[in-house]
């Protein structure tokens, strides 16, 4: 019975394994060359924007490649021409956004009223 147990379970571990290929680092590096600037980089910002209610410090923790010192000014640059566009932040408020973001990491719209 122990050896039917093990031989299914190599089974799966085997049939798991192709599956999935390995990566490489050079592999990982064009993910991130093609993510960057990309639309579903600029939705997934929008969404965590959202989601963690203006809090960028949060936001960069979840975010796919992306570093507070290089990627700051550009993510305010997008989540500035989403409001610009008409885009709206439900739920956010300008008061939660004050309280939880660093004005430096603050979209345009908010460093105004800080």
């Amino acid at each position: 019975m122990m050896l039917t147990f093990m031989g299914k379970f190599l089974k799966i571990c085997k049939s798991i394994s192709e599956q999935y290929t390995k990566r490489s680092e050079a592999d990982i590096e064009e993910f991130e060359a093609n993510y960057r600037g990309s639309d579903s980089e600029a939705n997934d910002l929008k969404d965590l924007y959202q989601k963690y209610k203006g809090n960028l410090s949060r936001l960069f923790c979840s975010m796919i490649s992306s570093d507070p010192t290089l990627d700051s000014h550009r993510f305010n640059d997008i989540l500035d021409e989403a409001i610009a566009a008409g885009m709206d932040f439900k739920n956010l408020s300008c008061q939660d956004l004050q309280y939880q973001c660093h004005p430096f990491l603050q979209p345009s719209f908010l460093r105004s009223t800080v």
